[in-house]
């Protein structure tokens, strides 16, 4: 009878362990689910407002755009500019080489004048009867000497006006040149940073969007017990999990797809990418399609600075 009563008083104590345990794992059950609905509620607001950043740098992406158009009819308008003004340094230029070629022929003229004046004064020793005929020739002369002379210096000043007019053209038109260049430099420059930013935003949404995507599937089963490394299988990239291989995407600048592709090239840890030689990259730039991504983004000093941290 005693072991009767014993064997009863043990199962009320098992039911009441079990009542016992049970409530308390419900309860850290409810309180584990009410944890992970406040965590997607986080994520959701997270994706929000990076969404909300998103659709600003976009705009901000059409800005640039519309400045670097006006950019562009700017350096449309200074060629036209630039045209006209070579069509005027044309002109001037014909103008000077007029210019030079009547003060060629005024000199010659002076020249012979000159020559005649002194032909007449050895004939006036030799004729002192004409003396006052010849001293009137010689006046004229003189006087028509004078009259040469001054288009000679007239000339001169017209020459000196085309040639400050020529330099001032040239300024002008080097100022153009370099104002047109500057344009082009700082479009091209926006246009980069933008592309980046917007590249490394799409990036982290995608991130956040399938780790959003993967709480639900989370909560609805208890966490499994994690795998051994060395029982997982090889990625898509043909890399075994358990050979030496870095987390890539800690890099700024790679992703997921990125990460795959380098390592279906065999670059798996950050020692790799900090010794990169020119070479090494301008190869990996061609295999990815990605021109002068890895100078810009600095993937070789971020690798320097991951591998110096650890």
């Amino acid at each position: 009878m005693e072991f009767v009563w014993l064997l009863i008083g043990l199962v009320i104590g098992l039911l009441v362990a079990w009542y016992f345990l049970g409530t308390r794992h419900r309860q850290q059950m409810a309180k584990r689910e009410e944890e992970l609905r406040k965590e997607t509620q986080q994520a959701k607001d997270d994706l929000g407002r990076l969404r909300l950043a998103h659709e600003t740098t976009k705009k901000h992406l059409s800005d640039v755009q519309a400045k670097e158009a006006v950019a562009i009819e700017r350096a449309k308008s200074l060629k036209a500019e630039l045209s006209t003004n070579r069509e005027e340094l044309g002109r001037l230029s014909a103008a000077h080489e007029t210019a030079t070629q009547r003060l060629s022929e005024a000199e010659a003229k002076a020249t012979s004048a000159a020559a005649r004046i002194e032909i007449q004064e050895a004939d006036l020793t030799a004729r002192g009867e004409e003396l006052r005929g010849v001293k009137a020739a010689d006046a004229e002369s003189r006087s028509q000497l004078d009259q040469q002379r001054s288009t000679i210096d007239d000339l001169k000043a017209r020459l000196g006006t085309t040639e400050n007019a020529r330099a001032q053209l040239d300024r002008q038109l080097k100022e153009a040149q370099a104002e047109h260049r500057k344009a082009e430099d700082q479009g091209r420059s926006l246009r980069a940073d933008l592309e980046a930013r917007v590249g490394e935003r799409d990036e982290k949404i995608a991130r956040l969007e399938a780790a959003l995507a993967a709480r639900p599937a989370t909560s609805a089963s208890a966490p499994a017990a994690e795998l051994p490394r060395e029982a997982m299988p090889p990625n898509s990239a043909g890399v075994p999990a358990s050979g030496p291989s870095d987390d890539l995407t800690r890099i700024k600048g790679i992703g997921p797809t990125l990460k795959d592709k380098l390592y279906g090239l065999g670059i798996t840890s950050f020692q790799q990418i900090a010794n990169f030689t020119p070479a090494d990259i301008a190869r990996v730039n061609e295999v990815l399609d990605f021109p002068g991504r890895i100078e810009r983004e600095q993937w070789v000093e971020q690798a320097k600075s991951i591998v110096q941290a650890c």
